[in-house]
């Protein structure tokens, strides 16, 4: 089980993440979701590194969130983008 947990890289979860998200249109509105889900994204910019983390995709996903009409989504994403700037 260790070796399964050391061979997976920050990259592949970060990418099946934003494939999770981005199957269902209603999760980009679920303000709950929406907001967990920038926290984690801003959370593994903080562990590893945007060298390793999908640029293109997650800059896609922040693209959608930050056109939301709820304010604490938008707030979220503008996190996102901060962080992935910085």
């Amino acid at each position: 089980m260790t070796n399964l947990v050391e061979s997976v890289s920050p990259k592949l979860v970060v990418t099946n993440l934003i494939a999770y998200f981005l199957k269902d249109p209603k999760k980009l509105t679920n303000q709950k979701l929406a907001i967990d889900f920038t926290k984690n994204i801003v959370n593994l910019i903080d562990l590893c590194s945007m060298n390793i983390l999908p640029f293109k995709e997650m800059l896609n996903v922040a693209k959608e969130l930050v056109g939301s009409t709820n304010a604490a989504i938008r707030k979220e994403s503008i996190e996102l983008f901060k962080k992935m700037y910085s």
